[in-house]
């Protein structure tokens, strides 16, 4: 069986200003999980995809309550309503299909999603957290390595790092989705890959680059 590994990006409650304020303000939600995109890639030359997935989540409060989106939010992500009325689940079940999906392979994120609104959405709805954090790390680790300027991986979301190497795939990318900002990491990595920047074996164990 070639290994793997998975490029994940998630979509979290906010409105305008709440992460300005570390969501402390009196009106600021809790910054849920309400989408999770997934890329499935084999650690061979180019970095192929093998798979994608979206899920969506239904947001609760500690009190268990459905949670409404907030026009905000709907108008950064496109997330509305009825999709989360068609195709929610539970925080449960998203994260066990997540672990379905990757196979038990490490998943990266564009930071630390994993800790910022994974947990967090855990803590919330006072559920355990079914992955391992040990499965879990950052690619703007890999990236560094790669050569991309720390002053530019501070700056550049997951939704604009096809853009920022002027790949012909960014013109898919709608920023603010789970999946295309995974792709957008995705490509990122590939592009790095078939210049000789990124070894495809960094990408088999979380590694503490800096």
């Amino acid at each position: 069986m070639m290994q793997h590994a998975v490029i994940y990006d998630c979509e979290f409650m906010t409105n305008e200003e709440g992460f300005k304020r570390s969501f402390c303000g009196p009106y600021d939600p809790e910054p849920t999980v309400v989408q999770i995109g997934a890329v499935k890639i084999v650690l061979t030359d180019g970095l192929p995809v093998v798979d994608k997935k979206t899920i969506y989540i239904i947001p609760r409060s500690r009190r268990g309550e459905r949670l409404a989106l907030g026009s905000y939010f709907i108008n950064l992500t496109g997330i509305t309503e009825q999709d989360i009325d068609d195709h929610g689940v539970s925080l449960k079940t998203a994260l066990n299909t997540l672990d379905e999906f990757s196979q038990g392979c490490t998943l990266w994120a564009w930071g630390h999603d994993e800790r910022n609104m994974i947990a967090l959405s855990c803590f919330v709805e006072n559920i355990p957290m079914p992955i391992p954090s040990s499965r879990f790390d950052n690619a703007a680790r890999i990236l560094l390595k790669a050569g991309m300027p720390l002053e530019d991986i501070l700056k550049t979301n997951s939704g604009r790092l096809a853009a920022y190497y002027d790949l012909e795939d960014a013109k898919d990318i709608q920023e603010h989705d789970g999946l295309s900002d995974a792709l957008s990491i995705t490509y990122a990595m590939q592009h790095l890959n078939k210049r000789g920047q990124l070894e495809a074996e960094w990408l088999l164990n979380p590694t503490y680059f800096v």
